[in-house]
């Protein structure tokens, strides 16, 4: 599936998210996310060669062009390295960027129980 890196992530209030590097102020895309996700270290997990190889394969062609195509185990993978790094507002937009459908999900943490109180019965504690 082909994937436009080149879109931009937004706040709440639909603005763009920027991130200052030195003293340029830039738009945070798709593609510094991703790439910034592959080339992570995650805490105290070893990768081994061969999948460092790949991260960095996938990073750089993400890198050097706007709409490269992703298998499905590719955008996989790149959701759960996204979920590793990032906070809900980015992993939210990324994973319906590289999942369109999930647009449609409904929110569950909602629909969990709501929280009893402690209280007994004829208002006691």
């Amino acid at each position: 599936m082909e994937m436009d890196v080149t879109q931009v992530l937004v706040n709440m209030e639909g603005e763009n998210i920027t991130r200052t590097v030195g003293e340029e102020v830039m738009d945070l895309t798709l593609r510094r996310i991703l790439v910034q996700a592959l080339l992570e270290e995650p805490g105290q997990e070893k990768i081994k060669g061969e999948e460092k190889l790949d991260r960095y394969l996938l990073a750089q062609k993400i890198q050097t062009e706007d709409n490269p195509d992703f298998s499905l185990e590719q955008r996989s993978r790149m959701k759960t390295m996204v979920s590793n790094t990032f906070t809900p507002i980015v992993v939210g937009q990324v994973w319906i960027m590289l999942d369109p459908e999930l647009a449609d999900k409904e929110p569950t943490l909602a629909k969990k129980q709501p929280i009893r109180s402690n209280k007994k019965k004829g208002g006691k504690k």
